[in-house]
């Protein structure tokens, strides 16, 4: 009997040596991690989010511009009545014809940024960017040039000529293939963002 309990010490003896000897070389965990707490895994991308959605908006390219904008309607009245009774004559029409200057902001609205667009782990981050669009487009009324204006017309025909001037210079500004170029400087400057916040790997794209 006692033979057998000293031969039992024996076996557990050696497993605890061996368990001892295969924790110290890294094969199998230490004892004493036994008796720690689990470390905390905290998940930053929601602050890293609303870090980048307090930007708001990431305006990477100022655009300058002007076009040339035309509106015709028919004359009044009285050069109606002049233009039926003068033979040859053309239809009486009003002619209003505006230079226009604005200024584009192109860039990258960042409100829209979701936890599924950004994928953190360890100092690598990788996000997805929406797609640079216009995000201002005004006018500069102090340079606005009236070329023609023959006729009359209201502040609100005026008004809504100068918002068709609006119109087409955003549609010169996606023709000439600007939001592809804001696009592209958006990502390297929030590329350049990420790495000031110790990101060492980063990788940045958009939709």
């Amino acid at each position: 009997m006692t033979r057998s309990i000293f031969k039992i010490i024996g076996y557990a003896v050696v497993i605890v040596l061996a368990y001892l000897l295969l924790a110290k070389i890294g094969w199998l965990p230490s004892p004493a991690s036994w008796f720690r707490p689990a470390p905390v895994s905290i998940d930053e991308t929601p602050l890293l989010v609303n870090r980048i959605r307090a930007l708001s908006e990431l305006s990477s390219l100022s655009v300058q511009d002007e076009v040339v904008v035309t509106q015709i309607k028919p004359a009044g009245t009285a050069k109606q009545i002049i233009s039926l009774v003068t033979p040859g004559a053309a239809p009486a029409l009003d002619h209003l014809v505006l230079v226009v200057k604005g200024e584009l902001e192109l860039g990258t609205d960042l409100k829209g940024l979701t936890e599924q667009q950004v994928f953190i782990a360890g100092d690598s981050i990788a996000i997805h960017l929406p797609a640079a669009k216009v995000l201002l487009a005004q006018i500069n009324p102090s340079q606005t040039e009236t070329f023609i204006e023959e006729g009359d017309w209201t502040p609100d025909e005026i008004t809504k000529l100068k918002i068709k001037a609006r119109d087409q210079l955003i549609e010169r500004a996606k023709q000439k293939g600007l939001l592809q170029k804001a696009n592209e400087r958006s990502l390297k400057i929030m590329e350049d963002f990420l790495r000031t916040l110790g990101f060492n790997k980063t990788s940045v794209s958009s939709q």
